[in-house]
């Protein structure tokens, strides 16, 4: 696609540059820089040159992996893309015998007709919108040679259906457990994504082409021994392996270090597959089952990607809050959606942390969020006991005319005060300073309250 984009661009360049000549004749400041223009003949000639070439080149061009060639993934179109890159060569092509019937230095064609030609290649002239057909077919042009990565894709393919996942002892018949499937298949479809990329270069290719050898081969190590007492020795040797690596791990939640929740569930199917392995008499599906067992523990079991010791501590310290605040009407209490919202918030907390794949912002993020509902949380406090003590005085307090009683209009103004308090109070999302706020207002409302009681 570049090109022919750089081609056409050259072309209709070269043709520009003529007809702002003429336009530099009008400068009467500076005196114009004289330049030889291209004749006609010449525009005309670079123009069928590079036409001649487009279709030579449209015209004997293929479906493959090689450089210059069709790519294959869109090797359904190829023929469409073809004759709609061909038909705007002939359109050029057609103006181009026009311009050689020229009589007597008189062209039929113009430079202009030759400027609106290079419209049909892929072009916007004079603010025209022009075919697109040139970019598209040039678009799906390798522009590396990816035929090494192809063969050796089309080989692990092969080999991949040929070994199925299953347990083993059948005769002629080559096994593996569904993890090493998994890994096969993913390198796999790693190395297509690389060899079907129109942007994929020569060193792409050969970069790709090191996962997906290193990946048979390891495929090949992993298939399952065609006698069971060398399958029982290398799932034992492996299963010991781990072991070691799972007890020398060290534990905690600083980045690179292991969580213990993954430690412990991996160590456990360890030691059962272990058993089972050792077990005198297992059998080709027990030994299977075993180590398929481990896929999913042994995938978990990966170190912190962040540093959680700071969203740990800030866990630890508003768990312990949660443990020394209780649910109650007394000067110290919250309010039971208050706890539930803490309670909710440490979890939340507790995910992130609990997460090996949690990124630096995630667990960032998760400790800012804590920390601000903490504050919430001890903010509440005081505005909880102003609600209860004004619900208190507000039942007290009857609608009348005698002594002791109020208006209707502060009845009502206080409990909507009270009620507007109360929702602010258990709402997950209000800040400490909307906390304080509200304790404020509700303060001012029983103030008035107070001074409409009839003395």
């Amino acid at each position: 696609m570049k090109y022919i984009e750089k081609s056409v661009q050259l072309i209709t360049l070269s043709i520009l540059m003529v007809l702002a000549a003429g336009l530099n004749s009008c400068n009467i400041d500076e005196p114009a820089q004289k330049a030889t223009p291209k004749t006609f003949e010449e525009y005309k000639t670079q123009l069928r040159k590079f036409v001649d070439s487009e279709k030579l080149f449209v015209d004997s061009c293929k479906v493959g992996y090689n450089i210059n060639e069709f790519a294959p993934i869109s090797g359904t179109s190829f023929l469409a893309y073809q004759a709609a890159y061909l038909k705007d060569l002939h359109k050029v092509d057609s103006v181009l015998i026009k311009a050689d019937s020229a009589v007597q230095k008189l062209p039929v064609v113009t430079i202009a007709d030759l400027v609106m030609a290079n419209a049909y290649l892929g072009q916007i002239i004079a603010g025209t919108s022009s075919s697109s057909n040139g970019k598209n077919f040039r678009g799906k042009i390798n522009i590396s040679d990816r035929r090494i990565l192809n063969d050796s894709i089309t080989s692990c393919l092969n080999l991949n259906s040929l070994v199925t996942v299953g347990t083993g002892g059948v005769a002629g018949v080559d096994n593996v457990i569904s993890e090493d499937k998994t890994k096969f298949l993913t390198a796999i479809s790693l190395a297509i994504a690389t060899r079907d990329a129109t942007t994929t270069i020569d060193r792409q290719v050969k970069d790709a082409l090191i996962p997906l050898k290193a990946a048979r081969l390891a495929f090949l190590a992993a298939r399952i021994p065609s006698d069971l007492p060398t399958f029982i020795a290398n799932s034992s040797a492996f299963i010991t392996a781990q072991l070691a690596l799972v007890n020398n791990a060290t534990i905690g939640y600083n980045v690179n270090e292991y969580l213990a929740t993954l430690r412990n569930n991996y160590l456990k199917v360890l030691n059962t597959a272990q058993t089972t392995v050792g077990t005198t008499g297992a059998t080709w599906v027990q030994v299977s089952a075993a180590m398929t067992s481990l896929t999913t523990p042994r995938s978990a079991f990966i170190p912190n990607v962040a540093d959680k010791r700071t969203l740990n501590d800030t866990i630890v310290a508003d768990s312990t809050l949660n443990t020394k605040l209780s649910v109650g009407t007394l000067n110290g209490n919250i309010s039971l959606a208050v706890q539930t919202n803490l309670k909710s918030a440490l979890i939340t907390a507790t995910a992130t942390r609990e997460n090996a794949n949690s990124t630096d912002g995630q667990v960032k993020s998760g400790t800012y969020a804590l920390t601000l509902y903490k504050k919430a949380v001890v903010a509440s406090i005081p505005l909880h006991f102003a609600i209860n003590t004004c619900t208190t005085l507000n039942t007290a307090t009857l609608v009348g005319t005698t002594t002791g009683k109020v208006p209707q209009s502060a009845k009502t103004a206080f409990t909507t005060a009270i009620t507007s308090a109360t929702t602010i109070r258990d709402a997950k999302a209000t800040t400490e300073a909307q906390m304080i706020d509200a304790g404020v207002q509700l303060e001012k409302a029983r103030v008035l309250f107070l001074a409409f009681i009839i003395k």
